[in-house]
């Protein structure tokens, strides 16, 4: 199908279609201008965790939901104060409550703070030792695949260290799987070029 789409978008060395309705030849051109996909198929073509998933519960947001259930919904001054009176909070107004996350999972906040994982590296958890949630992008993605790389490679970080701080930034295991690869391809890179300089001497 992408070879199809690929030649009827550049028109060239087509022959005219015979179109019905007209009753005549025509030429044809195909684009892409955008692909839909369900949630379970956005998620598995992004290498986010599915919605079962323990941190990826709410689609573009990595949020560890279990711990926090009774945090974001809104608490009875909430509620009573702004949502019965429909009323559409202000950021600034949903900040000032010390209670709830009020369902917003956007704003920084004390209450929406949660604990690590298990494994959860160590060297890079807050002073507070609590994490925030994380709206997810593909530049928050590419940067969490970037640093639980170099940390593994630099033997900072145990495999279990990278998969958990993964997790947590929502991605999947096939995009862990995918970090580990290029460890060890690195690694067995590395031990064959150490080879290769034993035997040279010999050689000479």
């Amino acid at each position: 199908m992408q070879k199809d789409l690929k030649l009827l978008s550049k028109g060239q060395d087509l022959k005219p279609f015979y179109y019905a309705a007209l009753g005549t030849f025509v030429n044809v051109h195909a684009e892409i201008f955008v692909t839909l996909q369900d949630q379970p198929e956005r998620r598995g073509a992004n290498y986010i965790m599915l919605g079962n998933g323990r941190y990826t519960s709410r689609f573009g947001y990595a949020i560890d939901l279990l711990q926090l259930s009774d945090k974001i919904p809104a608490c009875n001054d909430c509620f009573y104060n702004t949502y019965a009176r429909k009323e559409i909070p202000t950021i600034s107004k949903l900040n000032k409550c010390d209670n709830c996350g009020s369902w917003n999972t956007d704003v920084d906040k004390t209450e929406l703070h949660f604990s690590p994982p298990k494994n959860y590296p160590k060297n890079i958890l807050p002073s507070s030792g609590k994490l925030s949630p994380i709206k997810m992008t593909y530049k928050t993605m590419s940067k969490a695949i970037e640093i639980a790389h170099l940390h593994l490679v630099s033997g900072s970080w145990t495999a279990a260290n990278c998969e958990s701080y993964m997790k947590v930034n929502g991605l999947n295991t096939k995009a862990t799987k995918s970090v580990m690869t290029m460890h060890i391809m690195r690694l067995y890179t590395g031990e064959q070029k150490r080879k290769e300089k034993k035997i040279k001497p010999l050689m000479n």
